[in-house]
């Protein structure tokens, strides 16, 4: 089902046919140069490594088909660009959030919102510009550019220049633009600079009110290198362009062209890469998903619809094939209440937009491991839920891969025959989503898991997650060490309690058990609300780390790039900024709860140490300060 791996309706572009891909070169091709050539390689994940089995999943057998293509394409994977809005929480003005329509002086309306989140202690890390104050203007296609917000566009309700506005913020940028509204000031204009463009036609099946223009297949790069010239000068760091699916269908040059949509994106990502800019593309097609293999500067691609409309949540699928890809899965902009109920200018109101939604997005937005991107409004941020999935800094404290939809639930709705044990297995309408933290630094080139984590809700009735839907594959008599929890930000684990009675922790080997759903009140959003599950190896030295109970990610990478068990205990390294506290729970060999809080003195790099003393149980903390 490859239909549901792209954002939007699950279906060709003009809705003639449905679930399905067809990859390949396209009928509205109108001639092939000589000497093109296209290649289609088909992988087949095997259970026999030489003379060996090996156990294989649907998850594992799309991230070795994906390993395969990213070496093919020589393609740097996301999680090692430089990009700041996957590594710090941003504020977005994209469609359904609070200020998308601002009225009045929305200069200094952005501005307040920005501090006082700041004075929260959730600082922001980026402002994106996707709905109000991205141009003048929309007579056109959908949120197309008139004039660019970075170049005078910003509109009457900002009185303060964008490059004023951006110092005054002290906050990198990420500006938007989808593509060109039939009258502009960039192609087809009297400007001072009028480049030579393609426009779209609106006739074309699925293109009805997509009337737009584009930078040609030619000048692509030369354009963009202009374009974005104009953008880094105002503090732009990232860019966003819009509509992907329709730019590729709907303009002719590029739908009768056999390369023409690919050198069009080519030219725009090697722009940026020179610029030094990282792309976000929204609402592409699986076809474009494949084309940024060859574009490293595309660091994330939209998985969900809009949160305006409702139902951004359903990332699981669209995420799997982002993550095989090495690119990250962006779920769509999301509030951390319910924001007074206000009605956003054509969002109509959902149940997700409750509390328990606005707590399930968040959660699924960290987990993506994609762009978070608040966007409340003055007075409504949830900051404890926010601090939940930040260090001090802003920096997201997320998992080391995307979390998907378990293979389980996976095969289930790709099968024929839908599964008739479905209400023993979490009922039809059940989400588990799968993810997992690793080392950073990994001895060997390996990466080292210490957690995973199960992401649950709208289970009709309780359920038993078989180890198989834990990727990667825990094998042979380690799932007999396995532990897990509840997230409840470390209530249950006091210091010394001893932690299986406590209900700190299961037993070791116990069932990995998710609970039912609450379906009392739909209406006001109670079957959004979630639990995370979090799995934990244990050492060969009878320790078990839990990390920062606080946080969703309890042992995220971004906190912990380095954990090491070794034979009488585990050290592990720590990373946050001056004056942050850090609380670390570990499970001793006795089966008791052991709690420190760290008060970091400068911003670098510590090591920490538990470690079982020859007589007794026992913590040894080398260079902190306690209290």
């Amino acid at each position: 089902n490859y239909g549901a791996w792209s954002a939007g309706p699950g279906s060709s572009h003009d809705g003639s046919v449905t679930e399905v891909w067809a990859p390949g070169i396209p009928v509205s091709v109108e001639d092939v140069p000589a000497g093109f050539s296209s290649s289609t390689i088909v992988y087949v994940s095997s259970v026999l490594v030489g003379s060996r089995r090996k156990r294989t999943s649907i998850t594992g057998a799309m991230h070795e088909w994906g390993s395969m293509l990213r070496k093919y394409h020589n393609s740097t994977p996301a999680d090692r660009m430089s990009d700041v809005t996957l590594t710090k929480i941003g504020y977005q003005t994209d469609n359904g959030a609070y200020y998308c329509f601002c009225r009045g002086n929305c200069s200094a309306t952005l501005l307040s919102k920005v501090q006082e989140l700041k004075d929260m202690g959730v600082p922001m890390g980026y402002l994106s510009f996707q709905g109000a104050g991205a141009s003048i203007g929309h007579k056109g296609a959908p949120w197309c550019v008139e004039r660019w917000s970075a170049d005078g566009g910003l509109g009457p309700n900002y009185p303060l220049p964008l490059e004023e506005f951006q110092k005054a913020l002290g906050l990198p940028l990420q500006l938007y633009a989808p593509y060109f509204c039939p009258i502009n000031d960039y192609f087809n204009s009297t400007g001072s600079r009028n480049w030579n463009g393609v426009t779209s036609d609106p006739s074309v099946p699925g293109c009805n009110d997509y009337n737009f223009w584009d930078a040609n297949s030619n000048n692509s790069k030369d354009f963009y290198d202009w374009f974005f010239a104009k953008g880094t000068a105002v503090g732009m760091v990232s860019f966003e362009p819009d509509f992907m699916n329709q730019n590729r269908n709907c303009v002719p040059d590029f739908r009768r062209s056999v390369d023409g949509a690919a050198r069009w994106q080519r030219g725009m990502a090697d722009a940026a890469s020179d610029a030094g800019l990282t792309i976000q593309w929204c609402y592409s097609t699986p076809s474009d998903v494949l084309a940024s293999l060859e574009m490293d500067a595309v660091t994330n691609l939209r998985a969900s619809g809009d949160f305006c409309y409702g139902n951004s949540w359903q990332i699981g699928v669209s995420s799997l094939l982002l993550s095989a890809l090495g690119k990250a899965p962006s779920k769509d902009t999301l509030w951390t209440s319910p924001n007074n109920r206000t009605e956003i200018p054509g969002c109509s109101w959902t149940p997700d937009h409750e509390q328990p939604g606005a707590e399930l997005h968040v959660t699924l937005a960290l987990f993506s491991t994609g762009p978070v991107g608040i966007s409340d409004g003055i007075g409504y941020t949830n900051a404890s839920l926010v601090e939940s999935a930040i260090a001090a800094d802003g920096t997201l404290l997320k998992p080391s891969r995307p979390a998907t939809l378990i293979d389980s639930l996976v095969q289930r709705r790709c099968s024929v025959t839908p599964a008739s044990d479905g209400a023993r297995e979490g009922g039809p309408l059940a989400e588990v989503l799968v993810t997992h933290s690793s080392d950073s630094e990994s001895e060997n080139g390996e990466s080292s898991v210490r957690a995973w984590y199960l992401i649950s809700f709208m289970l009709s009735d309780d359920m038993i997650i078989c180890t198989d839907d834990l990727y990667p594959y825990v094998g042979g008599t380690e799932r007999d060490d396995l532990a897990w929890r509840r997230f409840d930000r470390g209530i249950s684990c006091q210091d010394g309690a001893y932690a299986v009675f406590s209900g700190c922790i299961s037993a070791d080997g116990d069932d990995i058990f998710l609970p039912a759903g609450d379906f009392s009140d739909t209406e006001k959003g109670s079957n959004y609300k979630h639990a995370v599950t979090s799995v934990y190896r244990k050492c060969s030295s009878g320790w078990r780390l839990l990390g920062e109970l606080s946080k969703l990610v309890s042992l995220s990478a971004a906190r912990f790039p380095r954990i090491r068990c070794n034979g009488s205990g585990v050290t592990l390294t720590v990373v946050g900024r001056p004056g942050e506290e850090i609380e670390v729970t570990a499970i001793d060999p006795r089966g008791f709860v052991r709690v420190k809080t760290i008060a970091l003195e400068r911003s670098e790099e510590y090591s920490l140490e538990f470690q079982t003393d020859s007589d007794t149980t026992s913590l040894f903390f080398p260079r902190w300060n306690f209290h």
